[in-house]
């Protein structure tokens, strides 16, 4: 599994790296803090990161340093490029969790433009996250959550294939099949 993308990669990556190889399965994460979508879809990053590791699962996690730019529909043909980067493997955009202050629509964006990668609606699973002192980013307590409501969505969505280790059930995920009701 390769996890991509910027500070939220991040602080969902590194409980999420550990969950996954408590079950056995090999996790790089690639963050960069203060990164953008262009940036993730240019220059050969990604590109690299996949020949170096050939991963079965891409995981994405970007944008929450583009919740204010005033076009959000101007990250289409990056969001575009990153998915077609991605070669055909099974791959998962993890929405950004938001917090309180502007939202441009952007994960309606992403959203609307990631198959055939799957998309997965963290703010839809999670009612809310707690922060740290930036009221932007989650608290330690709050990203080891995450990283289990991934594990589990993932878990939920996953249907193997001899070929494809990482086939996952498409569709829009309704936050119904990830075993959270009564957590």
């Amino acid at each position: 599994m390769l996890h991509v993308g910027d500070s939220f990669a991040d602080a969902l990556g590194r409980p999420l790296k550990r969950l996954l190889e408590e079950r056995g399965l090999r996790a790089v994460l690639a963050a960069e803090t203060a990164s953008y979508i262009p940036g993730w879809s240019s220059y050969g990053k990604i590109e690299r990161l996949l020949a170096r590791h050939d991963p079965d699962l891409v995981l994405i996690t970007l944008g929450a340093n583009e919740l204010e730019i005033g076009d959000p529909a101007q990250r289409v043909r990056n969001i575009r490029r990153i998915v077609s980067i991605v070669e055909g493997r099974p791959c998962v955009w993890i929405a950004i969790p938001l917090w309180a202050g502007p939202k441009n629509g952007l994960m309606d964006i992403i959203r609307d433009n990631v198959e055939p990668c799957v998309f997965m609606d963290t703010n839809a699973l999670i009612e809310s996250m707690p922060r740290i002192r930036d009221g932007i980013h989650p608290t330690q307590a709050a990203r080891e959550d995450w990283a289990g409501v991934v594990v589990r969505w993932l878990e939920t969505r996953r249907r193997p294939t001899p070929a494809r280790p990482w086939n996952l059930l498409q569709g829009e995920d309704t936050g119904e099949d990830t075993g959270q009701a009564d957590e």
